[in-house]
């Protein structure tokens, strides 16, 4: 009889730990540089190093895809387009609370921004492997949250190579 509850409770566990949810990304890119709205941008969904799904932005910089996950895998949500730095969005599926995960089924994300041209001598390769925002699940409030602090950090490396600060000289100062 232990056996029998043990390979029930295995199988639960299972049954719960792999779950599949559906997300529902949307948004509208935008051309960094022109401010309007960007078309033709390769949105793609990674999962485990292999695109499970992908589309072109609309002419209004618009896309919209639901694509069935299953929880505990880390999504990318990758932009690219030819001429432009790509960007890229983690979203960790993780959830250790069973009420939380009996509760969700599906989930909308709204990961709307631009993107930007590449610019000649400048080195953006830090994001091929650092993500513009990590989403991950907080058990305490039930909700998808954005680790600000990541985000602020890559955000702060993107601004500071797009808008280089002149060095000025010191202005003299006079005393009485």
């Amino acid at each position: 009889m232990k056996f029998l509850t043990l390979t029930f409770l295995l199988f639960i566990t299972n049954s719960i730990l792999s779950q599949t949810f559906t997300y529902t990304f949307y948004g509208v890119i935008t051309n960094h540089d022109t401010k309007k709205e960007e078309k033709n941008v390769l949105i793609s969904i990674i999962v485990k190093g292999k695109t499970i799904d992908s589309l072109y932005t609309s002419k209004d910089g618009s896309y919209k895809m639901t694509k069935p996950v299953i929880l505990g895998d880390t999504i990318y949500i990758v932009f690219s387009k030819i001429g432009f730095v790509s960007k890229k969005i983690e979203l960790i599926t993780s959830i250790t609370s069973s009420e939380e995960i009996l509760d969700i089924s599906t989930e909308s994300f709204n990961f709307s921004g631009s993107i930007f041209t590449e610019r000649t001598g400048i080195d953006f390769s830090f994001l091929n492997t650092e993500p513009v925002a990590i989403m991950k699940w907080d058990d305490s409030i039930g909700v998808y949250i954005i680790d600000r602090v990541a985000s602020n950090i890559v955000r702060a490396k993107i601004e500071t190579l797009l808008n280089p600060t002149t060095e000025s000289t010191p202005s003299s100062t006079t005393t009485k």
